[in-house]
């Protein structure tokens, strides 16, 4: 039994390793990254999820979440759809979307991810330039809207159909001629499928990730397994993680720092991804997840910063005065240590009682467990 205090995921990369390409046992696509991680971390938990409001958490070890991508790679292959090809997905973050990436990748096809709170004409352009040979949706409402989009003819539509992962049928039907799968058959079909020639081109294409088209229409960014890989592999040498660290994943993963960092990243490590079922109550759900890691954007921190910041401005007397002790005394150590990211722990008796009056409190509102926190940015 792997213990999170015990273990490091993995250890540091060499300061004098190359980039270019993999080398000694990396992995060289992210399915087989996947596979490792469910060999070393098997019966850990690998997702957390509310399946619906007011639902409790449900989790999912590595080794049922690797059978499912197993499974669905096999009937993805079933179902028409080769080496090469594209797979669209019209999904939010779910255990669902993580297993259309990585069975995709299984059969060396590339997924291009779009928001389910896109245009319907943006998700027109972007099927029609990626030329996908199946699309999953979310549920009938979203599919509803894209089928007033899309050409009437099926010739327009990709050629292995649609996979609807939602359990009620849908009002707008795709034209005739166009399959529309069922998400829970289409699992149970895999398993019972042939087996698949598992691809293994570190350069392969992996994704397309869409821009947002500010300037025109959207562009798609080809990335392979080895340009996600090599920033997989750079992080581990960056931040401690340990085996069984939870974090809180709400990054939507059609963003590639999304995908990169608060999905794949956290596969590598044997994190285990808890999903956050509501974006408007973040703080809240991190109370019950009690992440290690938190991986956000800019917005988002500054969105907590203000937040803690307006209620330690609206302080009053012994409160306020502790406040601007805890304040000073943790400008100070962090300037005497010289770095400007990394966490410093408190020392001497008045710097540590600041802490437990102040600081624990905003770090218990993120659950009281986190260890380090990520911003970044990209398409």
């Amino acid at each position: 039994m792997y213990m999170a205090e015990q273990q490091m995921a993995w250890e540091k990369q060499s300061d004098d390793r190359q980039w270019k390409i993999p080398e000694g046992d990396d992995p060289r696509t992210l399915y087989q990254m996947l596979m490792t991680s469910v060999g070393r971390f098997g019966e850990l938990d690998c997702f957390g999820y509310i399946p619906e409001k007011g639902m409790d958490r449900v989790h999912l070890t590595y080794n049922v979440f690797g059978e499912l991508a197993t499974s669905v790679g096999k009937q993805l292959n079933a179902v028409g759809v080769a080496k090469g090809d594209r797979v669209a997905l019209i999904l939010n973050n779910s255990v669902e979307w993580a297993a259309l990436s990585y069975g995709a990748n299984a059969i060396g096809a590339a997924y291009t991810a779009m928001y389910t709170h896109q245009h319907p004409k943006e998700w027109a352009y972007i099927l029609n330039d990626s030329a996908p040979s199946l699309i999953a949706i979310q549920d009938s409402a979203t599919l509803d809207k894209l089928v007033k989009s899309m050409p009437a003819d099926a010739a327009g539509w990709p050629a292995a159909g649609v996979l609807l992962i939602g359990n009620e049928p849908a009002n707008e039907l795709p034209p005739e001629g166009v399959t529309v799968h069922a998400w829970s058959e289409f699992v149970s079909a895999g398993r019972g499928a042939a087996d698949i020639e598992i691809a293994d081109d570190p350069f392969a294409l992996n994704t397309l990730i869409y821009t947002s088209g500010t300037t025109g229409n959207p562009k798609g960014v080809m990335l392979s397994n080895w340009n996600t890989l090599s920033n997989v592999l750079c992080v581990q040498s960056t931040f401690t993680i340990y085996v069984g660290d939870k974090n809180a994943a709400f990054l939507p993963w059609a963003h590639s720092f999304g995908s990169t960092f608060d999905l794949h990243w956290m596969i590598r490590s044997g994190v285990h991804i808890n999903l956050i079922s509501d974006l408007t109550r973040i703080a809240d759900e991190c109370q019950e997840i009690k992440p290690a890691v938190l991986i956000a954007v800019p917005r988002v921190w500054s969105k907590f910063y203000d937040r803690v910041n307006s209620q330690f401005e609206s302080a009053t007397g012994l409160k306020k005065i502790f406040i601007s002790n805890a304040q000073k005394s943790a400008a100070k150590r962090i300037a005497k240590s010289g770095v400007d990211c990394d966490a410093v722990a408190p020392s001497g008796f008045f710097d540590k009682l600041w802490d437990k009056l102040v600081w624990s409190k905003v770090r218990a509102r993120f659950g009281g467990n986190i260890r380090f926190c990520m911003s970044g940015a990209a398409a």
